[in-house]
Order: structure tokens, then C-alpha cells, then sequence
């Protein structure tokens, strides 16, 4: 139903609202990626090289980590933005701008403005869809949003075609026929398997203090780059994905080694490793 009152029928609804308020689901814990960006001016230039974005500046000392996102428009405007990758309660978007204009003050970038803010609140870690239910989820609805960190773009172009074409055809054998063919199309059991990988290893980043984040990052950017940009893009086979978190495991330091051994064994890690040596998952 519209909002002048036009109803309209379709014989498979996609829900792609975000929230997913037409969809059943499932329990789970939830965790936030929030952030607050602006763009500024500094009169003499910034200190950002033109030519690259700076991504992930973990320094601080704030018990929840947050990160400096920075990238120069021109040699004295720069779109800049203080993040938490995921963090459960969220840390708000007043204390993000705090962080930001505190962070750089200590830097001494000097601006003479502040326009054009942008607000974001991501769930990570939320409620998954049931799959195969009569409304299709699509994007975030669909549970779509990266788990561990917070991308989704990525997999969507591919994602839309894959999902109209098994619409299109399983719309011959009826409405039921459709949906289960489109919500095959987007969770089949590799995906199942690499995003329940990547749920994982969300709650460990989730349960990382500061110094450890920048510890795990640290070894995170050491490994192949073939790994760490196939896990950010969430383009991994489950074999691929756990090769990647092997190698970040033998690169890591003494502290992180103990937080991801610890993982492993708890509930979590156990109830992982059963699930995915279920054939249905």
C-alpha cells in the first residue's frame, strides 16, 4: 500500500528497505559500526598526500578503538571521519565528533570549517533472515552487510544479477518456486560457510581493546595481499578465507595468538566448528 492509498501486487516481493521490516529472523547478537565525517578546510594545506586515502589510523588511547578516516579533496580540503570498525553498545556520533576534532587538534591541523556532515550507524552482527521465507531479502535485509566490516558493495552488482535471473526463471514453476531460487542464489552453502567465518571473527575484533586492534591490524596487513583485500571484499572461498585467517594467526604476536586460541574455544569457536562440518550449512 502506498501512502495515497494504491495498492499494488506482485506476485514475489524483494525487500531491499535496509532494515528488512518485511522479513522474519533469527536471533543474534548484535554489535554497531557508527561514524561521523565532515568535510573541512585548512588555510595553508593538510597533511594528507593527495595521491592516497588514509584508512584505519588506529592512534589513540580511548578504551573502545575508533579510527581516522582521511581523503583530500584538493591541497587544503579533506573529507575527514572517525569510525568504530564494530562495537557493542555503539559508540555515538556525538563522542565520534569529540574524538575527530580532539584527534586533530593533537595532530595541530588547524581548519577554518566544518560542512557537510554525514552521520552513519551500520549493525553488524544483527539478526540474519530466515532463509527461504515467501518476501526475498536483498542488500543489508538480506543480512548482506560484510560481518566483519561492515562493506557490502562490493558483492552486490554480481549479487543482483545472480538473484533477477533466478527470479526470472523460477517464476514459470510459481510465486514459492522464485523466492527459493532467489534466496539459493544469494546464500548457498560456500556463502553460508565464509559468512559464518567472518561472523567470527567480527566478535574477536568486537572484544579487542585498542593497543590489541592496532596489534591484530598490524598483522592483518602483513599477510599475502591477495588475502587481506579478498577478505575485505568478501570475495574468500571458505578455503581461501581460512587460509587467510591461518596466516594472520602466524603473524600475529603473542597477545593476539592467545586472544584467537581463546576464541577457538570458547562457546562460539566450538559451535563454528560443528556448524561447519554440517553439509547443510
Amino acid at each position: 500500500m502506498l501512502q495515497d492509498g494504491t495498492a499494488l501486487s506482485a506476485r514475489v516481493v524483494v525487500d531491499a528497505t535496509g532494515s528488512g521490516v518485511l522479513l522474519e529472523r533469527s536471533p543474534a547478537p548484535s554489535a554497531w559500526q557508527t561514524a561521523y565525517g565532515v568535510h573541512i578546510t585548512v588555510p595553508g594545506g593538510h597533511p594528507w598526500p593527495l595521491d592516497r586515502i588514509e584508512l584505519m589510523d588506529f592512534r589513540g588511547s580511548n578504551p573502545v578503538p575508533s579510527f581516522l578516516y582521511a581523503q583530500p579533496l584538493d591541497a587544503e580540503r579533506v573529507f575527514v571521519e572517525e569510525t568504530t570498525l564494530i562495537a557493542n553498545p555503539a559508540l555515538s556520533i556525538p563522542q565520534l565528533k569529540q574524538r575527530l576534532f580532539v584527534r586533530l587538534e593533537q595532530m595541530g591541523v588547524q581548519h577554518s570549517d566544518a560542512t557537510d556532515e554525514e552521520h552513519c550507524r551500520i549493525q553488524m552482527l544483527g539478526p540474519v533472515p530466515v532463509i527461504g521465507q515467501q518476501t526475498v531479502g536483498f542488500g543489508a535485509a538480506a543480512g548482506m552487510v560484510h560481518p566483519a566490516t561492515g562493506y557490502q558493495l562490493a558483492r552486490l552488482p554480481a549479487a543482483a544479477a545472480a538473484v533477477a535471473d533466478a527470479l526470472a526463471a523460477g517464476l514459470s514453476g510459481g510465486p514459492s518456486e522464485a523466492a527459493e531460487a532467489a534466496w539459493s542464489a544469494l546464500w548457498s552453502p560456500a556463502r553460508k560457510r565464509q559468512w559464518a567465518l567472518y561472523r567470527f571473527g567480527a566478535e574477536i575484533l568486537r572484544d579487542l581493546d585498542v593497543e590489541d586492534t592496532r596489534r591484530f591490524f598490524d598483522a592483518f596487513f602483513r599477510i599475502e595481499t591477495s588475502l587481506w583485500s579478498g577478505f575485505l571484499s568478501a570475495s574468500l572461498s571458505p578455503f581461501g578465507l581460512a587460509t587467510a585467517m591461518t596466516a594472520v594467526f602466524s603473524a600475529s604476536s603473542l597477545p593476539i595468538r592467545r586472544h584467537l586460541i581463546a576464541a577457538g574455544a570458547s562457546r562460539s569457536g566450538l559451535g563454528l566448528l560443528r556448524n561447519l562440518s554440517r553439509p547443510s550449512l
